[in-house]
Formats: structure tokens, sequence, C-alpha cells
């Protein structure tokens, strides 16, 4: 078996430790040319980390920098009587006549619920219904954490 053989990188991007890197890496393997990622980290004595060290003296590769991912809030659930409690006596009467222009199968879903989860269809139907009686402001004040 013939040892792997680094041809290419096509691209490197730092990570939040400054020895290890994000790698899209070209392969020779066995004689097959492969494309894949892979998570350099320079104190590596094992594995591809030796033959990629090699493989970058002299080079010059453009490392990109490191990005944060985007933070997801998590999903929630608040108790569905809360949404109703929040509302005055007139936006719970506005809310009840959007809810009845819903079909019988969301009627009946929401009206099963007794929570509703920030990442559930049903969230997502409740949410629409709120923005289009009221507000997209008023919506997301009614569907808030407790």
């Amino acid at each position: 078996m013939a040892d792997p053989v680094i041809d290419r990188i096509y691209s490197m991007t730092a990570t939040q430790d400054a020895n290890i890197f994000s790698l899209d890496l070209g392969v020779i393997i066995e004689g097959v040319k492969e494309r894949t990622p892979f998570i350099y980290n320079r104190d590596d004595p094992y594995g591809l980390g030796p033959l990629i060290k090699e493989h970058l003296v002299g080079k010059k590769i453009k490392i990109a920098p490191y990005s944060a991912p985007d933070v997801v809030e998590a999903a929630y659930r608040i108790e569905k009587t809360l949404i109703w409690q929040r509302m005055d006596e007139d936006e719970a009467d506005i809310m009840e006549q959007s809810l009845m222009t819903a079909s019988a199968k969301e009627r009946q879903m929401y009206a099963a619920a007794q929570y509703l989860n920030s990442g559930d269809p049903l969230w997502v139907f409740i949410q629409q219904k709120l923005t289009a009686a009221f507000s997209a402001q008023r919506a997301e004040e009614l569907l808030a954490k407790e």
C-alpha cells in the first residue's frame, strides 16, 4: 500500500485555535485522486499532518480568516394560554375571527396543543395568524419567552 500524497490544498481557513485549520484538500491515495475536507493541526505528528506540513513549506497559501458561526437562538416553548392572557379583549375577538378562517385541520391541531414550540410548524401557523391580525411586532410580543 502506497503512502498518501498531498496533491493540492484548494483552500485553508483559520479556526478559533491558532494551530488548527480547516482545509479543502486534494489527496492521492493508492493512485486515486480525492478532494476532501480535512481538519489540520500543525502539531499533529500522525496521519496526513506531517504530509500537509511538508507540502506547505515554501508555499504561500492564503489563509481565510476565522468567521464565528452565527448564533442561532435556541427553540423555546410557551404555554398556548399565555398568548391569550397577553391579549386584551378586542385582540382576543380579532384573533378568534382570524382562527376561524383557518382550515379544520389547522384549527384542530391548534386546539389540541397545550404548548407552542418556536421550532414547530404550528408556531409558524400561529405567528402568521397573529401577524396578519395585528402586526409583526405585536406577534413577536405575544409569542415572547416568559
